[in-house]
């Protein structure tokens, strides 16, 4: 019998994969943070203590995403996708919420700075702004309801207008980036 798309192990073994990918990624970032420390760039305290803190985060996402990976394929069976569903996933998405909003307001600052145009970069606050609010109110109801990381879910129709709303606001902020 053919396996279905949304079968657990196809589940775990994208998850694994992202995972991977995740870990592959952050080695990126770590070398780049290290070839930003010793080329001794003369960048103002503000922007020193923003790419910290984003790195703080960054590595805080990485090591849920580790816990979550030894939860999931070491202590606990895999041949369940209800026991996927632990609170490390949430936190993490937590964690790139924040990343996402930090990083756009960066942005939005330095399109500020660039073009001077206040409408552009308060464009891009306000949907940073309320793209976050939206994506944390969807993970709360989704952490509440239990249904997070279940190929079986469904979710209710506000979590999914409120999901197709996230995505279409951060589709209009990267356009408003590349134009």
């Amino acid at each position: 019998m053919a396996e279905s798309p949304f079968s657990e192990t196809r589940v775990l073994g994208i998850l694994l994969l992202a995972i991977l990918l995740n870990t592959y990624l952050f080695g990126v970032i770590s070398q780049q943070i290290y070839s930003y420390w010793t080329c001794g760039f003369k960048d103002s305290r503000r922007l020193i203590t923003f790419i910290v803190a984003l790195f703080v985060i960054v590595a805080l996402q990485s090591s849920l995403l580790w816990v979550m990976a030894w939860n999931v394929y070491i202590v606990r069976s895999v041949h369940t996708a209800s026991k996927v569903a632990t609170w490390e996933g949430p936190a993490n998405a937590v964690c790139q919420c924040i990343l996402i909003l930090s990083a756009n307001i960066f942005l939005a600052a330095r399109i500020h700075k660039l073009t001077s145009s206040r409408l552009q970069s308060r464009l891009v606050i306000t949907l940073s702004i309320s793209a976050f609010v939206i994506r944390l109110v969807n993970l709360v109801t989704t952490w509440i309801s239990k249904k997070y990381l279940s190929p079986q879910t469904q979710y209710t129709v506000s979590q999914r207008t409120m999901s197709v709303v996230w995505h279409t606001i951060q589709a209009v902020e990267s356009t408003i980036f590349l134009a």
